[in-house]
């Protein structure tokens, strides 16, 4: 099995933009009330808090917001490894 960064979105966690999402991330949500505290305890043995805001959202945009992200390191990452 793959090493695989495991985060877990959260309001108050570290700004995404600012955190290494690695080659095989995976990303815990919870719903407007959050994690069961069991649930992220658990997560957080593993893994780190992130957060795309101090705004909420959806988690259905929360994964389009991640799916953007994503998209947008890869493509940089492709266009980083082509010459002029």
């Amino acid at each position: 099995m793959k090493h695989r960064d495991i985060f877990v979105l959260e309001e108050k966690g570290q700004d995404i933009r600012n955190v290494d999402l690695g080659a095989n991330p995976v990303f815990v949500l919870g719903d407007q009330v959050g994690l069961p505290k069991k649930d992220e305890m658990f997560a957080l043995r593993f893994g780190t808090k992130i957060s795309l805001g101090k705004k909420p959202y959806l988690a259905a945009t929360c994964i389009d917001v991640i799916n953007y992200l994503l998209d947008s390191m890869m493509e940089r990452k492709n266009n980083d490894g082509q010459t002029a």
